[in-house]
């Protein structure tokens, strides 16, 4: 076998390797998470809660961010994916990111001061810290990680259960859109039916990820919603 090919054949196999690693963890390392930059929001104004004291398993993805269930089940701690990479020299896309970045941390901190039972949220921290705030994050190969939270955006929240079967529940989600619109928040994500849930039997809103500060926000029903209903 000829040494070109065996570098070849080398480097398919890494690649392939790297692959079938990164869809079994979903892209989720900690490498990305730490970061030095402020984009400008406000450290918490409260202690860390003591639910952040126990394991975390990464059960589940969306298009912002990567979700964590606490070991009692009753807790969710999210990691943002649009997270820059520094070793990247690339301006404009530096740039897409800390701008896809802030627009996804703006909607949380509007819900957390705004909707904050509405939402669920517990905990938000949006800037780096410099008291250390150590974590047990379990990823999807059972892997263990230490990592020290003070370096990372994050929030916690509340764990709801998705909602199922909303035309049974019409009334309950036109107050809570309400409550949203009263409080001048719009949602620019359509799918309604993906993001509502239930915490102690109160509806909420699962994701506020792309909650917008909107004076003219109403309470009406997005259209892919009702083309949900049966």
């Amino acid at each position: 076998m000829s040494t070109p090919f065996k570098f070849l054949l080398f480097v398919a196999l890494f690649a392939a390797a790297y692959f079938l690693c990164d869809q079994a963890t979903w892209g989720f390392t900690t490498a990305r998470l730490p970061t030095t930059q402020d984009l400008g929001f406000s450290p918490p104004q409260n202690d860390p809660p003591p639910y952040l004291q126990q394991k975390f398993y990464l059960r589940d993805q969306g298009g912002q961010s990567y979700v964590f269930i606490s070991e009692d089940g009753k807790y969710v701690l999210k990691f943002f994916k649009d997270m820059p990479r520094p070793w990247l020299r690339w301006p404009s896309y530096q740039k897409k990111k800390f701008g896809k970045l802030k627009r996804t941390l703006t909607g949380y901190q509007l819900a957390y001061d705004r909707l904050r039972e509405e939402t669920g949220l517990l905990y938000l921290h949006l800037s780096p810290s410099s008291s250390p705030l150590p974590a047990l994050l379990i990823d999807r190969l059972h892997i263990t990680h230490t990592l020290d939270l003070s370096s990372v955006y994050f929030v916690l929240q509340k764990r709801a259960e998705p909602l199922t079967s909303p035309q049974n529940f019409l009334p309950q989600i036109q107050q809570l859109l309400q409550k949203r619109s009263s409080a001048q928040i719009a949602d620019h994500d359509p799918r309604l039916h993906f993001n509502l849930g239930w915490i102690d039997h109160h509806l909420v809103f699962i994701d506020p990820g792309r909650f917008t500060h909107d004076p003219s926000a109403t309470s009406e029903l997005p259209a892919k919603f009702l083309e949900h209903l049966p």
